[in-house]
């Protein structure tokens, strides 16, 4: 997801992260790897969906301090910021067990 996609350490293509095996070399996939990016697609989305909810509260809770455009420009930039926090935590989940 997000270009984030599981890597088979035998080929080297691209895989469903819940796959078993390989479908371009047929090699069983270690149960750690799938496990690394499934851990990784958890973590953005309780991020995204952490980030994208507190968007739309911050806004709503200081709305008379922020005004009407200021609010939804708040909300819009809010979730395009959750989106990229998260994607970036789930990059450095993946990358940092990787690099071990």
């Amino acid at each position: 997801m997000f270009s984030l996609q599981a890597k088979c350490p035998g080929c080297n293509h691209s895989i469903n992260s819940s796959a078993l095996r390989c479908p371009h070399c047929k090699k069983t996939i270690p149960k750690k790897l799938t496990d690394i990016y499934r851990k990784g697609e958890n973590l953005f989305w309780i991020v995204f969906f952490t980030g994208f909810c507190l968007c739309l509260i911050i806004p709503v809770i200081f709305y008379d301090f922020l005004g009407g455009r200021r609010s939804l420009l708040t909300a819009v930039a809010g979730i395009l910021i959750s989106f990229v926090a998260a994607y970036l935590v789930k990059w450095f989940t993946i990358r940092s067990v990787k690099g071990r």
